[in-house]
């Protein structure tokens, strides 16, 4: 993979890019994710036993709402060949 190195862990970015290989295709084929935040979450990444990554309200820690409360976000994610 060609994914996001582990100590980006806790970062706050904008975008954020993974990019891995595809199991079992030859020739080997890539794919990628883009996730956009227009907020301001915390990067999640794993990249093992497979890779994984989220930005969210509760990836900094916990966050707690009262009964009226909502959270309102907007995020754009794409998928795309990377080949």
């Amino acid at each position: 993979t060609t994914g996001i190195p582990i100590e980006h862990m806790g970062r706050r970015p904008k975008e954020v890019t993974y990019i891995g290989s595809i199991d079992e295709t030859w020739p080997v084929e890539q794919a990628g994710v883009s996730f956009r935040q227009e907020t301001n979450h915390a990067l999640y990444v794993l990249d093992a036993p497979f890779p994984f990554m989220a930005l969210g309200p509760t990836n900094a820690g916990p966050l707690e709402l009262d009964n009226s409360e909502s959270i309102k976000d907007s995020f754009t994610i794409r998928v795309f060949d990377a080949r």
